[in-house]
């Protein structure tokens, strides 16, 4: 077809089966022809199909697949009630979008997807029935209780009693792994007499006889906590004599 100014003119490529459609200006030669139209000849139609999920903060996720005899690539329009809600982007034949909360009320909602068409695949539409239920409805889900905390057990025993220093193991079990940190070891009045790092959940420490006195001795071995098991406390007992 040709004006007084423009020829338009379309050609066939046989080996990729595709038209092309060029306007050409006949009164500026130098102009190099443009493509106004191009599309491929002998096309499957094209096949969409989509889901729809509620998301943690209730949002609405909808993902699926656009295809004919290979995947697509192109733009999926997402629309309700003559308005559109979010675009999604197809790569690879695959497309998901969220919708924020609020975007659609509780109920259930007619939603309309469509995929335009490109120069390789057709154009093609579909429809999801998208439910948002009601968060405070007898429907809504249930947070459990909070699990109770493991508890830590702290034993210890007295290895040795030597002249200047008593020598103590301690042993901390939590439950599902091994205990780590610092233990304080005190007497029974509360005052401090050690501090010592666990290994693998135990430890051997030497306390100075001069900070334990003589006599029956009770000291309390506190295990601190960590982030999922609270403190705890172990308790020894010994008598401890007299040094001549």
């Amino acid at each position: 077809m040709q004006s007084n100014d423009l020829c338009v003119f379309t050609a066939l490529d046989t080996a990729t089966r595709t038209v092309t459609t060029w306007v050409y200006d006949v009164k500026q030669p130098d102009t190099a022809p443009w493509v106004i139209d191009e599309f491929t000849v002998g096309r499957g139609a094209t096949v969409m199909t989509a889901s729809a999920t509620m998301t943690g903060t209730d949002g609405v996720r909808i993902a699926g697949t656009v295809r004919s005899g290979s995947a697509a690539t192109g733009t999926v329009v997402v629309s309700a009630e003559g308005r559109e809600l979010a675009r999604a982007t197809v790569t690879a034949g695959t497309f998901a979008v969220t919708l924020p909360a609020g975007v659609l009320d509780v109920g259930t909602h007619p939603v309309s997807l469509v995929f335009p068409r490109t120069r390789t695949h057709l154009a093609a539409s579909m429809s999801l029935a998208v439910t948002v239920p009601d968060p405070d409805g007898p429907d809504a889900p249930v947070t459990p209780p909070p699990t109770a905390p493991g508890r830590a057990v702290v034993t210890a025993s007295v290895l040795r009693v030597l002249r200047r220093r008593v020598r103590l193991a301690v042993r901390v079990r939590v439950p599902g792994g091994t205990a780590g940190g610092r233990v304080e070891i005190r007497r029974g009045d509360g005052e401090l007499v050690r501090r010592a790092r666990l290994r693998g959940g135990r430890v051997t420490v030497d306390l100075p006889r001069r900070r334990l006195g003589a006599g029956r001795t009770t000291l309390r071995v506190v295990y601190p906590g960590s982030g999922s098991v609270p403190r705890s406390v172990g308790t020894v007992t010994f008598e401890l004599p007299r040094r001549s």
